[in-house]
């Protein structure tokens, strides 16, 4: 370990960014007055309590964090390991074959109900029995074109407001030139992080829906890349507890309603690209309110965790809404808003002649 908190510091960036980003962030942070041992405290890390062996550990683990970073906005690498810990964290059983076949035959059935209540055709594909991480894995690809677009859109918004920011200072300043250069630096270090952020909230949030999502569509969105429908029978189960209805009934009300969704999105093929457009204008109208932020951060202590805890919660970095993105996502709720009615419909008609608690389901 180096005498100088500093070193150890710029042999970790060095090793994740390379020799010469490390030397810039780490000469801006000693040209930005920070004590190394306020530094340490702020941060949690006692580097002078660090041994070299786990130096080196703390290392490799960060490269691994920021691996995933390095060729898109998110990290989905470190996505998807949080979604699936998150996902088993309150139990996954493993589906046996029992609950499989129910679940295939309930999935078969709800088709024959919905033949007639509506003119579309049964959705091709599997139907299939899903564990709670197998949710995570068969989604996540559709969970990736949903946020890579919104999460592309904010860094660059940031990232683009911190070089217009360091340009500034460069220009009015001549003498200030190499400050300029190594809050560049910076910059660049705060992109990659950016991604590895993205992608453990992300992966936080897939996770927590694993533990609640009842089948592929229920959320909305089609969740399955390709046609075909899906049950979770876990969370099945335990949606059923509690209800004075057998859990045979509940099972087949959720497989109608994932077999009515099932259909409307394989013969209504624009309606996809629809909502995942809505998605996509609403993050390339993304834009960061500089003039805001260095307002607010003016009045932030940087040596006060607490406080700079409290402005992020407050919601001073949130991109401020634009008209465009007003209209996206109203045109998002409304297209929601006629599936789950469609689907709501469709599942009345289908189930009202076969389940006698089909209306308290609702």
């Amino acid at each position: 370990m180096s005498e100088d908190p500093f070193d150890d510091i710029e042999q970790m960036l060095s090793a994740l960014f390379g020799a010469d980003v490390a030397a810039d962030a780490v000469a801006a942070l000693r040209s930005s007055g920070v004590d190394p041992a306020q530094f340490a405290k702020m941060s949690g890390v006692d580097l002078s309590q660090i041994s070299p062996g786990q130096m080196m550990a703390m290392r490799a683990q960060m490269q691994q964090m920021m691996a995933g970073a390095q060729d898109g906005p998110v990290n989905w690498t470190m996505g998807r390991s949080l979604a699936l810990q998150e996902a088993g964290r309150g139990g996954d059983p493993t589906i046996t074959a029992g609950e499989a076949e129910a679940t295939r035959q309930a999935l078969r059935v709800a088709d024959l109900w919905l033949d007639t209540a509506t003119d579309f055709m049964p959705a091709p594909g599997a139907r299939e029995a899903w564990s709670r991480s197998q949710w995570v894995e068969q989604t996540l690809p559709v969970w990736q074109d949903v946020c890579a677009p919104v999460a592309e859109a904010a860094t660059a918004a940031l990232a683009a407001a911190l070089e217009s920011q360091t340009k500034d200072l460069a220009a009015n300043n001549p003498e200030l030139g190499d400050a300029a250069r190594q809050v560049g630096a910076l910059t660049q270090i705060m992109r990659s992080m950016a991604g590895t952020a993205f992608g453990l909230q992300v992966g936080h949030a897939i996770g927590e829906l694993a533990g609640q999502a009842l089948a592929a569509t229920d959320v909305g969105l089609p969740l399955k890349r390709e046609p075909g429908t899906a049950l979770v029978p876990a969370n099945a189960t335990a949606f059923a507890q509690g209800l004075e209805v057998e859990a045979e009934q509940v099972r087949m009300f959720l497989a109608v309603r994932e077999a009515a969704a099932a259909r409307l999105y394989a013969h209504v093929p624009w309606l996809r690209s629809q909502l995942l457009g809505a998605v996509e204008t609403y993050a390339r109208e993304i834009r960061v309110d500089t003039g805001a932020i260095e307002e607010a951060v003016a009045e932030v202590d940087p040596s006060d965790p607490e406080a700079i805890r409290a402005a992020l919660e407050s919601g001073m970095f949130a991109p401020q809404e634009t008209p465009a993105q007003v209209e996206a996502l109203e045109k998002l709720e409304t297209l929601l808003a006629l599936v789950e009615g469609w689907v709501e419909v469709v599942t009345a008609q289908a189930t009202a002649p076969h389940l006698p608690h089909a209306v308290p389901l609702r």
